[in-house]
């Protein structure tokens, strides 16, 4: 069990040491913010990871880029890291969907009402629960 903790804490660490590095190629892009469910996706979206009783907060930050698309950033607090861009945001079938493959995961969740995600974060052939709460409605 703590092998699992360590090696998982340990991939996260180094993909997110990783990302900082190449913040070059985080572009994120979408086709357009019309979709209703991205549009209410906007904002700064709090939640934690918890794995095998270790709680790992980290925050997305979904904003409106300068094209009609939108940019979306994660935060880990807990280990130093701020601003990793991600690739995109998506919805799929009434479901949210964060892509994050320099991390080797995404997440995917439905809104349970305004202010809360609920769904899954996939990282390295795991899976982790995860429920973000918004934070704030602006972008």
């Amino acid at each position: 069990m703590k092998k699992l903790l360590k090696s998982t804490c340990y991939i996260i660490f180094f993909m997110i040491n990783f990302c900082s590095i190449q913040t070059a190629f985080g572009q994120n892009s979408n086709p357009g913010i019309n979709d209703p469910l991205l549009i209410k996706s906007i904002g700064t979206w709090e939640g934690a990871l918890s794995v095998q009783g270790t709680e790992i907060p980290l925050v997305f930050k979904v904003l409106k880029g300068d094209q009609n698309n939108l940019k979306v950033t994660l935060d880990s607090p807990l280990q130093n890291a701020f601003d990793i861009p991600l690739a995109g945001i998506s919805n799929t079938s009434g479901e949210i969907k964060i892509d994050a493959p320099m991390l080797q995961g995404n997440y995917t969740a439905k809104f349970e009402n305004d202010s809360t995600l609920n769904g899954t974060w996939y990282q390295a052939g795991n899976s982790f629960p995860l429920k973000l709460s918004k934070k704030n409605s602006g972008n």
